[in-house]
């Protein structure tokens, strides 16, 4: 349960976050395509590490779900915010 709590749920979030952040920078002449490619190879394997780390440790599995989320919709969001200022 810790590991799908974790890692597979928050893995499964940004995924879907990111593609609504790949959806929003088509069109336009957008540099968020490109700025969202290198932020997405970091992210994942960060959350990934984080998510593995955290179901194996001995932290509550609430603070380890609230960490997971962050790192996984964080990035996404700063990402749609960047588009929205851009246009």
């Amino acid at each position: 349960m810790r590991y799908l709590i974790a890692l597979v749920v928050p893995l499964f979030v940004q995924f879907y976050a990111l593609l609504l952040v790949f959806d929003a920078s088509r069109g336009g002449g957008s540099f968020m395509g490109l700025l969202a490619i290198p932020v997405a190879a970091i992210a994942v394997p960060v959350l990934a590490i984080s998510g593995f780390l955290g179901a194996r440790g001995t932290l509550p599995l609430s603070r380890v779900a609230l960490m997971s989320f962050a790192i996984a919709l964080l990035p996404p969001i700063v990402l749609l915010v960047l588009r929205l200022l851009e246009s």
